[in-house]
């Protein structure tokens, strides 16, 4: 029986991974080469039912590989190839890692991309530069949750927003966040 092909979406797989725990239980795996779920929680100092439920949801995002081994299942990082974006999101967060971002920072800049909304306008804003009202009417938005989403994206500064209206993306985004963009709008070819 072939096995489908699982698409989770970039804003669900940033919203699974704009979680403390599971944020750090990827850092973990990540760095020590994984493990069972015991072992993954005794490194990460969390109890085994909620270590097991934070790898299973990193897993359902493609984020992780895992094996079972007689009674037990191995997890390791490692994207999942039926999972779209997996890889290129797996191998910014990991960056991420090596850079030694602070974790806060890098929760702070996921949860830029945890809303399909905010995915819209980030795309609408990398073809060209727009007024919020362009925005709005462009992404089939009201102006009030354009303007709602567009200030999250100034806070974590993805968006510069400008006097009257008017909305670029920011030039130097955070580095994870710019990794993110380019998942979400890959550069041409």
């Amino acid at each position: 029986m072939r096995r489908p092909t699982l698409q989770p979406t970039l804003w669900r797989t940033c919203r699974a991974l704009a979680n403390a725990r599971r944020l750090r239980i990827l850092q973990r795996v990540s760095r020590d080469g994984g493990g069972t779920v015991s072992q993954i929680a005794a490194r990460c100092g969390l109890a085994v039912p909620k270590t097991s439920e934070g790898l299973r949801r990193l897993q359902s995002r493609g984020l992780l590989r895992a094996e079972r081994v007689s009674r037990w299942v191995r997890y390791e990082a490692g994207a999942d190839a039926s999972v779209v974006h997996a890889a290129p999101i797996l191998a910014a967060v990991q960056a991420a890692f090596l850079r030694r971002e602070a974790p806060a920072g890098m929760l702070q800049e996921l949860t830029a991309f945890t809303h399909p909304r905010r995915l819209l306008l980030l795309a609408a804003l990398a073809e060209a530069p727009q007024t919020q009202a362009e925005l709005a009417r462009r992404c089939g938005l009201s102006r009030t949750a354009a303007a709602r989403h567009l200030g999250k994206l100034a806070r974590r500064r993805l968006v510069a927003l400008a006097a009257r209206g008017a909305c670029t993306l920011a030039p130097h985004p955070p580095p994870l966040a710019a990794d993110l963009l380019h998942v979400l709008r890959p550069p041409s070819a």
